[in-house]
């Protein structure tokens, strides 16, 4: 009891908070399961992503807004295609390369509802932003959400990170699926690249 009370508060929550996902990492990996999961695995699994029927990929960033029906809304800009190298052009499991952005696939994202682009007030910029992009992961926070259209539902993950030349600029990059389950698993892979990358975790805690 001595020891633990000596223990800065912060550190107390930052330890459970990995204890937490350790027990997250337990409970989503089937007890017969044999192939040990990896940053390389998790990358792969994320890659796989862009071959998915039903999986969307896009790009945003804090300030791209639109209006629609008055209110501000989020331009999302589709993704085509990533890599696991770093700036080097070398493999790097803790590090996405987003190497082709589609500024013709956009979509706008408002209180949780989705719009055509068309329905905005303002027109859509093209060229926002100049592939390649680099998401670090070890310095991402990942969260996730669910968006509505009128004959959807759907569920998203998205990690934050910063550009090269914009580093105050938070950007996001997002998969989204109607399914759950698979959102969880999409959850899961970005959330232990975040663990496994993250340079502050090297000794485990």
């Amino acid at each position: 009891m001595t020891i633990l009370s000596a223990l800065p508060a912060n550190a107390c929550l930052y330890s459970a908070a990995r204890v937490a996902f350790a027990a997250m990492v337990l409970a989503a990996a089937p007890a017969s399961a044999q192939v040990k999961q990896t940053a390389e695995g998790a990358q792969a699994f994320i890659s796989s992503m862009f071959e998915m029927p039903g999986v969307s990929k896009w790009l945003i960033a804090d300030g791209q807004t639109r209006l629609v029906n008055g209110n501000p809304a989020l331009l999302l800009i589709g993704l085509e295609q990533i890599e696991h190298v770093d700036r080097t052009g070398a493999k790097n499991a803790c590090t996405t390369q987003i190497s082709k952005i589609r500024f013709d696939q956009t979509t706008l994202e408002s209180g949780g509802a989705f719009y055509n682009v068309g329905d905005s007030a303002l027109p859509a910029l093209p060229g926002v932003f100049a592939a390649p992009l680099y998401v670090d992961w070890g310095k991402t926070s990942v969260s996730r959400g669910i968006g509505t259209n009128p004959t959807s539902t759907w569920h998203f993950v998205s990690a934050r990170f910063t550009i090269d030349n914009a580093k105050t600029v938070p950007v996001y990059f997002r998969l989204s699926t109607q399914d759950s389950a698979l959102a969880d698993r999409i959850e899961y892979a970005m959330k232990f690249l975040q663990m496994s990358c993250d340079v502050s975790a090297k000794d485990g805690f």
